[in-house]
């Protein structure tokens, strides 16, 4: 089975997009960054790149949702890093 896919954000009003997507033949990850709180943009860079490497370093576990669970809770301790060294 073929499919066709699109991906499109929308910053809104504002004129930065701090959304970020990435995505692979199994996963689609995406990201929101938040607009107007400092950092989104790289925020949301960094949770997607995360995330997708956790599931490319483990593709037997995509299914196990607590396996899931963890790399989101990852993904979050990784931004909270990154703003104590902006």
């Amino acid at each position: 089975m073929n499919f066709e896919t699109y991906a499109y954000t929308d910053c809104g009003s504002r004129k930065n997009n701090e959304d970020n997507l990435i995505y692979s033949e199994d996963m689609w990850v995406v990201c929101d960054g938040l607009g107007g709180h400092g950092g989104g943009e790289k925020a949301s860079q960094a949770a997607t790149g995360y995330i997708m490497g956790m599931v490319k370093d483990n593709p037997e576990k995509l299914t196990d949702n607590d396996f899931l669970k963890n790399v989101v809770e990852g993904a979050n301790a990784r931004i909270l890093e990154l703003q104590k060294t902006t």
